[in-house]
């Protein structure tokens, strides 16, 4: 079975059980055009909990994305 390229993002928000050392090996601000250059389009975000497709939702550009995402501080 074929694997999508994948990419892991960090969550949105830090979680309440982490620091800003946490993620000291992320540059920001995020590489959203690399991202999904590399990946291509149509893309497919989903939360990491959840199960099957629940709150996975389809995007078709960058500018969808970018349109439609809240930005926190740290982006």
């Amino acid at each position: 079975m074929p694997v999508p390229k994948t990419v892991i993002l960090p969550s949105r928000d830090l979680p309440t059980d982490t620091s800003e050392e946490s993620f000291s090996n992320l540059a920001y601000p995020m590489d959203w055009e690399g991202i999904f250059n590399y990946i291509g389009f149509p893309a497919y975000m989903k939360p990491f909990s959840g199960g099957g497709w629940k709150s996975v939702y389809q995007l078709n550009s960058m500018e969808e994305f970018l349109k439609n995402m809240p930005k926190p501080n740290n982006w």
